[in-house]
């Protein structure tokens, strides 16, 4: 209720036509495209100090109905942008929520469920990118 710039993100499956490269075999490249460029308005945002929402709660369709989308156009993301009230050191959601998962957990090596060893994460972790 406090931001002062609302954003729907939208997604067109028809636009350039049907033979985009990527989206003829894996169709929702597009989406993933789109998602893209909110993470890419994210990281501007929070370098200009302006806070971004992706507000979740709510239900697609009442949303395309009330901006008027037409049936055909995809609803990806309702974000909101305004000024921060406050930072965090940590991000919100992991205050909220508790400890971050490990990523290890979920990082397979050569197939589905091999958890990389010990040294493979130790390597990872001390390589200077």
């Amino acid at each position: 209720m406090e931001s002062y710039i609302n954003i729907a993100v939208t997604c067109d499956f028809s636009r350039k036509g049907p033979d985009i490269i990527g989206r003829s075999t894996i169709r929702e490249t597009s989406e993933y495209s789109v998602v893209l460029a909110i993470e890419n308005m994210w990281l501007a945002a929070r370098s200009e100090n302006i806070g971004m929402g992706w507000v979740s709660f709510f239900d697609p369709e009442d949303v395309k109905d009330v901006l008027k989308i037409p049936e055909s156009i995809k609803l990806i993301a309702y974000l909101t942008l305004g000024k921060l009230t406050e930072d965090h050191d940590i991000p919100e959601l992991e205050e909220k929520l508790g400890k971050r998962n490990n990523l290890s957990e979920y990082v397979f090596m050569d197939r589905w469920g091999n958890n990389p060893d010990k040294s493979f994460c130790d390597l990872i972790k001390n390589t200077k990118l």
